[in-house]
């Protein structure tokens, strides 16, 4: 029987995506299981994930346009500023059937954040003057302004119907076991979790092919390999042009030691890479159009906008990876190389200030993920680690002409949790958008390094991390400090189907960021799971 812990972790971390086609091929076997002869096991597990969550000073990352003034609240941009008061919920319930020893299907589906209270950027049309330059049709852009409705992952709850049919998982598993009963050989297709290069490159859900061929556990060679092809996509529409792939061989030193090497590719078909042109745009709007009057400051902004291009690149990844044990402490880490080359085209940027048909950057980036823990007792636990995102300027300040070298490493939806504001972590972790993404804010890269503190009696666990945070490269006019961030963390299981948690985080702000604003975030998690099996 294999555990549904082991077809993927059911936490409100990441909203969960899937295939029509694998559902309804998954509801096929379970019809016809009953009439075969087939010794079926079974799984099942509902869970129901609740945050309430009070946040101080936020960062805005959004350039928004202050109707009353009728101008660009420059100052509100990158600023911690947003006050919020929050409930959510991710309601989830996932199988999984082993129809035969070599044969199994599962499935998972999930709600998605749901916000009651959903926060959103009321859109306004942008007061273009009629002497305005290179600007075609209207222009809509978030205003200073909110509304308030109900949202599951962050969009109205029709429009995330619509795109997930709010289903996760849906695949078949087919596997090889030894003597062991563990799988020597196992290929999963249909719509799964995949991550690749610890969450550096991508952690998310999409259309795939996987397999895993462990020689180790044959018996023949301590060497384990790997392959993947997967098409991420957030929806049922878009995302088969854009394929992923992943290769990887590992050499097993022992149960928690290995060195390997990875190898992965993507090819933008359907504008991912776009989605780079309006952060630097928006930059332009906060730094170098803020020196001209109210109006143009306007009239430029909506032609940057009306040019937006369209895409093509190709990027490859070239890494290792390693896990060592040196008495009691573990040491782990990754380090990557990608490079490639972006084309955005199709633009008629003809403003007063600018003039471009095209960018055409090539792209060197690296990324080094390394982490030490030691064991002081079974319960307790100390670590550090380190992180860093390869950053660059953005190409339409600095100057940069086609061709010219791109230097921030490039992802296609990572996924970070060294500390839970400026990252991902935490217990309200959170769904990265499905785009291409370049490292740090604003693409000027990630330099981290923290001490992480973990003790973890029977049914209790608390944990401390501390950190400071730098850009590869600095803001428009500022420094390279990000800050510094703490995060403390308690988590109880009350009973089997009753988890509580509790987290309070608070982020200083370094000289990156316009205003320096204590950042606090405060959560409160009740979780509620129950499984059954036959």
């Amino acid at each position: 029987m294999i555990p549904i812990s082991d077809i993927t972790a059911l936490r409100p971390r990441r909203l969960l995506r899937s295939s029509a086609r694998g559902l309804a091929l998954v509801a096929a076997l379970a019809t016809l299981a009953p009439t075969t002869a087939w010794a079926i096991d079974w799984e099942l597990q509902l869970s129901l994930f609740n945050r309430f969550g009070l946040r101080r000073n936020l960062v805005e990352h959004q350039l928004r346009f202050d109707v009353p003034s009728n101008a660009f609240d420059v100052r509100g941009y990158l600023t911690p500023k947003i006050d919020e008061l929050s409930y959510s919920f991710v309601a989830v319930a996932g199988g999984y059937l082993q129809l035969t020893k070599w044969l199994g299907a599962g499935l998972i589906l999930n709600s998605g954040q749901m916000r009651p209270f959903g926060r959103s950027a009321r859109f306004v049309t942008l007061p273009i003057s009629a002497n305005a330059t290179g600007v075609v049709g209207d222009i809509y852009w978030p205003s200073t302004a909110d509304d308030s409705t109900f949202t599951a992952n962050g969009q109205r709850v029709s429009a995330e119907a619509r795109q997930s049919y709010f289903i996760d998982e849906a695949f078949l598993r087919f596997s090889a076991t030894g003597e062991s009963d563990e799988p020597w050989l196992r290929i999963e297709v249909g719509r799964r979790a995949a991550r690749i290069a610890n969450g550096l490159i991508f952690n998310d859900y999409g259309l795939a092919i996987d397999g895993t061929l462990d020689l180790e556990l044959k018996d023949i060679a301590p060497l384990r390999f790997g392959a993947q092809l997967v098409f991420p996509s957030r929806n049922f529409e878009r995302g088969y042009r854009s394929p992923l792939v992943e290769l990887r061989v590992n050499w097993v030193l022992s149960f928690l030691e290995s060195v390997g090497l990875l190898f992965a590719y993507f090819r933008d078909g359907e504008d991912n890479f776009s989605d780079l042109y309006q952060g630097w745009v928006t930059e332009l709007a906060q730094g170098r159009f803020t020196q001209m009057s109210a109006q143009d400051h306007i009239d430029e902004f909506a032609a940057a906008l009306s040019a937006f291009p369209r895409s093509v690149g190709q990027i490859f990844w070239f890494g290792v990876r390693g896990n060592k044990l040196l008495g009691d402490f573990l040491l782990s880490g990754t380090a990557l190389l990608s490079f490639g080359k972006i084309e955005l085209f199709d633009m008629e940027l003809l403003s007063r200030q600018l003039r471009l048909t095209e960018i055409e950057l090539t792209t060197l980036g690296f990324a080094v993920d390394l982490s030490a823990r030691y064991l002081i007792t079974d319960e307790l636990s100390i670590g550090l680690w380190f992180l860093m995102l390869s950053g660059e300027a953005n190409p339409l300040l600095a100057g940069q002409t086609p061709g010219n070298r791109y230097g921030s490493f490039i992802s296609v939806v990572p996924y970070l949790t060294h500390t839970n504001i400026f990252f991902s972590g935490g217990l309200n972790e959170t769904f990265n958008g499905r785009s291409s993404s370049s490292s740090g804010i604003n693409a000027r890269g990630v330099i981290a390094s923290g001490l992480r503190a973990t003790w973890d009696p029977k049914d209790f666990e608390l944990s401390f991390n501390a950190a400071a945070l730098l850009s590869d490269q600095p803001s428009i006019g500022r420094s390279r400090f990000y800050g510094v961030e703490f995060d403390m963390q308690a988590r109880y299981e009350v009973t089997k189907w009753l988890n509580l948690a509790a987290e309070y985080d608070v982020l200083l702000p370094g000289d990156f960021f316009l205003e320096h604003r204590v950042i606090h975030q405060a959560l409160i998690g009740i979780d509620f799971k129950v499984g059954y099996e036959g």
